[in-house]
């Protein structure tokens, strides 16, 4: 898992194409590379702004690397909950 930093979107409860604008101003940025992460129920949205972005903003970036696994996290009772995460990352030529 990569280290959090100004280039990663975390994908939460927004609208999608508040994170699309948010990674095309990363891509466009001297980065010009964008890491979208998101977990549990988020993970369709992170699909979906990756491919907005490639797609109709960015259509010279290319898919770098995806990754997948799964967090656990504790609960209030002292339990563990396990949470899938995903990890997609945009690099504009």
């Amino acid at each position: 898992m990569s280290r959090y930093d100004d280039s990663m979107i975390l994908i939460g409860k927004k609208p999608l194409m508040q994170y699309v604008m948010a990674a095309v101003l990363n891509l466009n940025t001297d980065q010009k590379v964008v890491t979208i992460r998101a977990r549990g129920n988020a993970i369709s949205v992170a699909v979906d702004c990756a491919e907005v972005v490639r797609n109709k903003f960015s259509r010279d970036s290319v898919l770098e690397k995806v990754s997948i696994g799964t967090d656990s996290l504790p609960r209030k009772d002292g339990s563990q909950s396990k949470v899938s995460w995903i990890e997609i990352v945009l690099r504009r030529p």
